[in-house]
């Protein structure tokens, strides 16, 4: 029932990972939601950042580099 946190790619089929993060805070504003993406963002990372993200995460990433985040958050 409850979602502790979103690993959210920035790259998804349909709808991108821009719209998918403000449509979650509609949702629910307090999310956390943690980003990745294998693809240079452009500043869209940092604008989501600035929004409540906690962080972006390049891909690939190791696990030990994912537990790690997961660990700080």
């Amino acid at each position: 029932d409850v979602i502790d946190l979103i690993l959210l790619d920035m790259i998804m089929p349909g709808i991108g990972g821009k719209e998918t993060f403000y449509r979650l805070k509609e949702i629910n504003p307090g999310v956390k939601i943690y980003l990745a993406s294998g693809f240079s963002q452009n500043g869209k990372a940092e604008e989501l950042i600035n929004q409540g993200a906690l962080g972006f995460l390049q891909k690939p990433f190791r696990l030990k580099d994912l537990s790690r985040v997961l660990a700080d958050i």
